[in-house]
């Protein structure tokens, strides 16, 4: 009997502890949740309608980096009406594109592009996403090789680069003139580093980190015509991928 009472009693303390330590643990819980998930209140802007028309070139110039006439010839070729937006959103076409311009011009926060075009931060983000997506997805072609060029145009372009080496060396510049059965010089390959937010996780991060720049982002690879033009782009690719790397992946040489 007095064994059975005893056991009793430890069981009851048992419980007891178990039930005092549950209740700890969910009161840390709930403070480490209050801690993270602390009240951030609305951002305050100034709700209006954008329009190109109130913007003079010289802002534009600084926001957007692209002139008004210039915003007005690519607004037809963009194929903008043709963007499924996503969370109800139905923007203007020259909305969404000073958007796009003035997100990509300067690293900043959305808050400011809240207050140049008088709409929530969320709002210019989903905008941004769905005309960036749809650029991508429309014309991604572009970008790895340019219609324009042809082997006639690279001609010109060896051509320009050895009278161009002839006029500083003061002789002719023999491995560069097209046509004479030995290499042709035509364009300039580079590659450029874009940074990004440090992504979530160890292994994400460390995927992303680039210790030569010291920082998280992915690479694009290029070659850069004499006219300054970029006439391909290979990317984009982990920023960790060295310049030589990125050219063995994309093939270039097989495909020129």
């Amino acid at each position: 009997m007095a064994n059975r009472r005893r056991l009793r009693r430890l069981a009851a303390v048992a419980a007891a502890m178990g039930a005092a330590a549950a209740a700890v643990a969910s009161a840390g819980r709930s403070q480490r949740l209050r801690r993270r998930r602390a009240y951030r209140p609305a951002y305050q802007y100034r709700r209006r309608l954008f329009s190109l028309r109130r913007w003079n070139d010289a802002k534009l110039q600084h926001l957007c980096r692209l002139s008004k006439a210039e915003i007005e010839q690519l607004l037809p070729l963009l194929r903008l009406n043709e963007v499924c937006w996503s969370a109800d959103n139905h923007p203007t076409e020259e909305t969404a594109l000073c958007l796009l311009l003035c997100r990509l011009a300067y690293p900043g926060r959305l808050t400011v592009i809240a207050d140049h075009f008088g709409r929530s931060p969320s709002w210019c983000s989903a905008v941004f996403n769905d005309v960036a997506v749809h650029l991508w997805t429309t014309f991604r072609g572009l970008l790895e090789w340019h219609p324009l060029l042809n082997y006639e145009r690279m001609a010109l372009f060896a051509e320009a680069i050895s009278d161009l080496l002839e006029a500083v060396d003061g002789e002719e510049a023999t491995g560069f003139v097209a046509g004479e059965g030995s290499a042709v010089f035509w364009g300039f390959v580079d590659g450029t580093f874009r940074g990004f937010c440090r992504p979530t996780g160890y292994e994400q991060q460390r995927s992303a980190y680039s210790g030569h720049k010291k920082d998280h982002g992915q690479k694009w690879q290029g070659i850069v015509g004499p006219d300054g033009i970029i006439w391909l782009l290979v990317g984009p690719f982990l920023g960790p991928v060295n310049d030589w790397s990125i050219w063995r992946r994309s093939e270039l040489p097989k495909k020129l």
